[in-house]
């Protein structure tokens, strides 16, 4: 059985607020390979959300990438 730790990587980032979750990628360029992985933005905000005791919750998207990566992971809504 593969063990996956549930943790935000660089280069995403989630910041938590009243209004909800905000995914971004920390202003890096991405050259880690993380930004392109949409199950590794989805590890960081299941991180923040779940340490907040989860719940129903708005996830935005802080940037391009972030908006690339909801989106592929049907959390987008446009």
């Amino acid at each position: 059985m593969e063990v996956t730790e549930v943790a935000a990587r660089p280069p995403w980032r989630v910041r938590s607020d009243e209004a909800g979750l905000t995914l971004d990628t920390n202003g890096t360029d991405g050259s880690s390979g993380g930004s392109s992985d949409p199950v590794a933005a989805l590890r960081a905000l299941c991180a923040v959300h779940w340490a907040a005791s989860g719940g129903e919750v708005v996830v935005r998207a802080g940037d391009g990438a972030a908006a690339d990566a909801l989106c592929a992971l049907g959390l987008s809504a446009g």
